[in-house]
């Protein structure tokens, strides 16, 4: 628990809590094409923000109406609307 409230403490300010806003997102995505219920969180709190989605596997989140970059190709991957 020590090590999980000291990553809280050094990134708080890069933390987003998921609320009322993203679980409704969240719910509504698990109606349509449902891959895996846990990217989905990401890309409701990404909708919900409107964030950019930072991955290495864009083919995961693609066709979610969310934007995606891959920072990890050379050049950078980007994709969505």
């Amino acid at each position: 628990m020590a090590a999980i409230n000291g990553l809280e403490r050094q990134f708080s300010d890069r933390i987003v809590p998921i609320g009322e806003k993203e679980v409704a997102e969240w719910a509504r995505l698990l109606g349509k094409k449902n891959k895996d219920r846990w990217d989905l969180v990401l890309v409701a709190t990404a909708r919900v923000h409107g964030f950019v989605l930072v991955t290495r596997n864009i083919k995961d989140f693609a066709g979610r109406e969310v934007s995606l970059l891959n920072p990890f190709r050379n050049p950078p991957e980007r994709e969505g609307p």
